[in-house]
Order: structure tokens, then sequence, then C-alpha cells
């Protein structure tokens, strides 16, 4: 122990529903330990062999009981029964933790040397009095009193060795759910003790960052808390909500955060990854990550290297898409390898003949069964060479025959440009493959124009979640996959490092899993494969993220920005509506019944409609059609 002097008992929470210990926590206790006299590891519910292996390697106080309680819960099972109150009396400090943050970005003992003396009890961070918000309407106070966050806590001398402490151990009781756990322990935990004559203090200085509402900073403000000196970052900061995170900012701040560990510690980002990949959804991190690349199709953004190689591969029907897609096939560099996939031997000399002059040797034509499109290629015709490769781009020609031509044409070229706009850009996003080892799959952006747009509200899901269920299922996926959570991959088209693609090219394919001719314009196999790509990745160790040049990037800032004015414009207008629709003494006076029903029917769905009608007559209106 480096600090001699104090002697401190750590008890350090795990608790995951797989029993798994990932390198995070064993890289925290392994430097925790070296300021501690003992430490006890308590483990909530399940623990697999190898996870304990692992935790006593660090120590031989390693001790799994059933998950009640959660982490307070688990701290005074160790207090009260696993070591006894009375071994208290062999330590100066207790420091109470659980395995819900990433770090220490700086060694713990500098921590410590700096809080030492300063309180009676202490931790990280702070959260700002709101007298106006009562958590899940259950903290006995009535509102949210100012707390220390109880992922990390420090309880010196004075109220350690109190009967104040040992009286509010002894009697607490076990919360039965998390809200139990946050608003009767968490948000109770400070203000009780401060109550009783004791002080307590942060490490780090918040109080300007409350303002007239303070928040959760740990979840909110990662970055920010990083920057302040924060030494932990908050697991759960990846998986808030895009929708929370916008009231308060504009949702960069965990990328802030994660910036700046990557800049300015010597903390391997990889032991976050692990953890955030095998346990959130992948949506839910891009969002809060914005994994988004604008990559530029000009200029080489680093200095590339030629020691990966690489296969383009693409799937070709249409002939007289060739000469359009040309100037695409040109961009492909000369060092990378070139296969495509097509339906008949008419198509391959075709094929061969517009493109076998501009790529020599390296193009190989291949015809496969009329079966399953773009899907069955990548997954039964080509599948046999992908061994060989670091990466793979996968292209398709496309007309969709169920939307105007200008949607469909608009669709095709966003995959296009955006996966092959010219040589610099293909190797400047090779070059973001091999800078950042977690990348898996970039795909293009999703596609909202013309009809497209209302494939929106479902996530973009359309009619395709339960299937994509059954097949992650059949593949043998364990990641979580919610009809909630926002689809990234929308188009068959992406770049992929070729090992994350493993639990998708692992399954023996057939063309006969695929639909004959004529295929569903929607729901079908080949639809799911493109919306599985994300989830396959992640299962693999991998995130996935959307690349688009910059001309792509200012195209969907403005469109964006459009459809938000738009949207928030009708949404106020139908506000509007439904008051007046509600509203049967102000129709009568005015005596526009009619006027303001045609007026509102011509603008709302006929859904919508119907529902402002029940509510009309509920409200006592008459006379409406």
């Amino acid at each position: 122990m480096k600090q001699a002097e104090r002697r401190r008992l750590g008890i350090f929470l795990c608790y995951d529903p797989d029993g798994v210990i990932d390198d995070y926590i064993t890289y925290l206790l392994n430097d925790l330990k070296e300021n501690l006299s003992q430490l006890v590891v308590v483990v909530n519910g399940r623990l697999s062999p190898e996870g304990r292996k692992r935790l006593e390697t660090i120590t031989s106080d390693v001790v799994a009981r059933e998950n009640l309680g959660f982490d307070f819960g688990a701290w005074k099972f160790v207090l009260t029964e696993y070591l006894g109150w009375d071994a208290l009396e062999n330590y100066d400090v207790l420091v109470l933790l659980n395995d819900s943050c990433f770090g220490p970005f700086y060694p713990f003992a500098e921590i410590f040397s700096k809080m030492q003396g300063k309180a009676d009890f202490w931790g990280l961070v702070e959260h700002g009095e709101v007298k106006t918000a009562n958590p899940f309407n259950l903290c006995p106070y009535g509102y949210l009193p100012a707390h220390l966050q109880s992922s990390f806590l420090v309880v010196e001398d004075r109220l350690l060795h109190s009967a104040e402490f040992h009286d509010y151990w002894v009697q607490l009781p076990p919360a039965q759910n998390y809200q139990e756990a946050v608003a009767k322990n968490e948000c109770v935990f400070t203000k009780h003790f401060f109550d009783l004559g004791f002080s307590y203090a942060a490490l780090i200085d918040t109080k300007d960052m409350d303002g007239n509402s303070p928040t959760a900073h740990a979840f909110f403000s990662p970055g920010h808390l990083l920057l302040r000196g924060m030494p932990m970052l908050k697991a759960k900061a990846f998986s808030q909500n895009l929708d929370d995170l916008l009231n308060v900012h504009m949702g960069d701040d965990l990328a802030v955060g994660m910036a700046y560990i990557r800049q300015h510690t010597q903390y391997d980002e990889k032991l976050i990854w692990q953890h955030v990949l095998r346990r959130y959804n992948i949506a839910d991190i891009h969002d809060t990550m914005h994994l988004d690349y604008i990559i530029s199709d000009r200029a080489a953004e680093s200095i590339f290297v030629r020691t990966a190689k690489v296969l383009v591969l693409l799937h070709l029907y249409y002939l007289d898409l060739l000469e359009e897609e040309t100037p695409y096939i040109a961009a492909i560099p000369s060092y990378m390898d070139v296969l495509v996939t097509t339906m008949s031997d008419e198509q391959k000399s075709a094929i061969e003949k517009a493109y076998g002059k501009l790529l020599g040797s390296r193009l190989q034509v291949i015809v496969m069964q009329n079966r399953g499109r773009e899907a069955a290629s990548l997954l039964v015709a080509a599948k046999p060479y992908f061994t060989e490769y670091d990466y793979i781009c996968f292209c398709q020609d496309k007309k969709s025959s169920q939307v105007p031509y200008g949607t469909g044409a608009s669709f095709s070229r966003l995959g296009w440009e955006n996966m092959l706009a010219s040589r610099t850009y293909i190797e400047n996003i090779i070059s973001t493959f091999e800078r950042e080892s977690q990348l898996g799959i970039l795909v293009p952006p999703r596609f909202f124009g013309g009809l497209f747009l209302y494939n929106l509200p479902s996530n973009l899901w359309t009619i395709c979640y339960d299937r994509t269920v059954s097949v992650a299922k059949q593949l043998g996926l364990h990641v979580d996959i919610c009809p909630d959570k926002g689809i990234i991959c929308t188009n068959s088209m992406f770049w992929a490092r070729t090992k994350a693609l493993d639990p998708l090219l692992r399954y023996e394919w057939k063309y006969e899993d695929f639909e004959g001719e004529p295929t569903p314009v929607d729901g079908a196999l080949r639809h799911v494969i493109e919306r599985i790509l994300q989830f396959v990745a992640q299962d693999a160790g991998y995130y996935t993220g959307i690349v688009m040049t910059p001309e792509y990037a200012a195209i969907q800032t403005s469109a964006f920005f459009h459809l938000v004015q738009r949207e928030m414009r009708r949404g106020l207008e139908l506000e509007n509506a439904l008051h007046q629709a509600t509203d049967p003494v102000h129709w009568a006076a005015k005596k526009r019944t009619r006027s303001a029903r045609d007026w509102l029917k011509r603008r709302v769905s006929v859904e919508k409609w119907t529902q402002l009608r029940k509510l009309y007559y509920k409200l006592g209106g008459k006379g409406i059609e």
C-alpha cells in the first residue's frame, strides 16, 4: 500500500447479468488495491468461473451473493455479515464503490492525497439540490437533496467509527428496485449524515454547472467533468437517450470526454469499448458518441500506408447503369482487387467489356444464381473470396421501382458517392479503420428523401424487426436489439473490417435461404441482412459508423434543419388546432364550427382526425362529421 499511514478498507460491488468481469474492472482494482489495506469484492448475482478466477488474482476476498439490495445492499452485507462490524476497528477509512465507472484516468493515490482531511466523508462529484423534483416520488425528503454520487464514496475516521454510521447500516432496508436504490439510498446518504453534523466534500466542484436546473453531471456532462479533473467516467453515459441530452446541450459531451481520454491520459480506451459494446445498444452508442465520419474526398487526412489487403465487391445487374457507375469504379486504387457478381453470362460479358480495360487483371466477374440479389452475392457467391482480405467494400446498383425515379436515383447516388467518391476518399476510409481499431463497419448516411421519410417513425425498422431478431438468434448474436432504438444500416452498401463480419460469415448461407423472384419490396431476408450488420459487428466487438463526403454532410445538415423546422411548425399548428377542437365554448362563440372543422380535417391524418372527433364528443361537442 502506497499510503501506509492510512488503513483503508475497500468494498467494491460488481454486477453483470452474464457474470463477466471485464478488463476495465481488473484495471481499476489493481490501481485501487495499492491504496488499501484490504479489498473485498462482492458480486451481486452471477459470477462466472473465469470471472472469479480473474478477481482472485487481485484479492482473496471475493464473495458472490444473491442479487439483493443493489450497491448499498451489497456494502451492508460485507459490513454486517461477511466481515462483521467489529472489523471496522482495524481501519481508518472505508472506501465504497461499484463497477459503474471506467478509470481511473490518473492514479487513485493522487485522489486520496488531495482529499485527505477535507471532510468526514467525500465523493467524486455532487448532484445539486432540486426542490421541485422528487425522484420517483420515493425520496423521504419530498424533494431531491444535494448528494454525492454513490459510485465512489469515502468515509473517514470520525464518521466511520460513530454510532450514527453503525445505526444507519443496521437499520437500512434493502432496496427492492432501481428506483428505491436511487431515491432511498443514494439521494439520502449525504443529507442524512450532513444533518447529523458530519461534513462532506466532492473532488470536482460543479456548483457553477448546476445553474437553475442541476442535473446528473456524470451522465449529462461527463466531458466537462473530465476537463475539470474527474478521474472516472460513468459507463451509462453511453446509453443516455439523445432526446434527454439535447434538452441540456448539443449531445456532444461524451464525445468530448472520450477525445480527452484519448489525447491526455494513458488509459487504454479499448477497456471502455470492450464493456460498452458488450452491454449497451449500438444505436445509443452511435448517438451519444456521434459516430459519423465526414471524410475528405480531395485531400489525404493522414499518411496512407499500403499494408492492408482490400477487396471491393460489386453486385451489378442493370447494364444501362454501367456507364453511370464508371467514375466510381475508376476511383478504386490500383492495388485493390475487384470482384463482381452478376446474374447471367450476357451480363458478365458486358461488365468485362465495360470495366476490363479500366481494371485489368484485378477484375474478376462471377455468375451467381438469380436468387437473393445483393445479400446472396455477399453471403453465398463471394463469401469464399473474403478470407485473404482485411477490408471489404460492398456496393450494388439500384433501381427502386416502388418509388418515383428521382427518389430511387437519389438513394442510389447516396450509396455510391459515400462509398467510392474518389481514390483519396477510399484511402482516407482505410486510414480511419487503421486508426480506430474498434471501428467495424462504415455505412452511407440514412436516406430520408421522398417516401423514405415515412420510415423514420419506425426507427427505420419498417416491417423487419421481428425477422431481424429471429435471424440474430439463428446467428447466435448476444447484443441488445430493441424496436425503440434506431437503425444505423439502412443501405446494403458498406465498408467493413472483415473480422467485424465474422458472426455473419460463419453461418453456412445457401441460395435457398433467400426468397425467389420477384422478391418482396420489404421484409425479405435481404432487407434483414442490411439491418443486422450493426449488430453483427457489435457482437464481434466493433462499432458501426456512418461515413459521408463533405458534400453530403452539407446536404444532410441543410435538409435536417429544414425537416426540424417543418415538423415543429406542423406540431404547433396541430397543437393550436387541437386546442380549438377541444374547446366547444370557443367554437360556439365564433360560430365557425364547420369552417374550422374543414380546415383541421384537411391538415391531419385520418387516424388523428378520428382521435380528435372522439375527444370532441367526450367534451360535449355535437354535430361534427
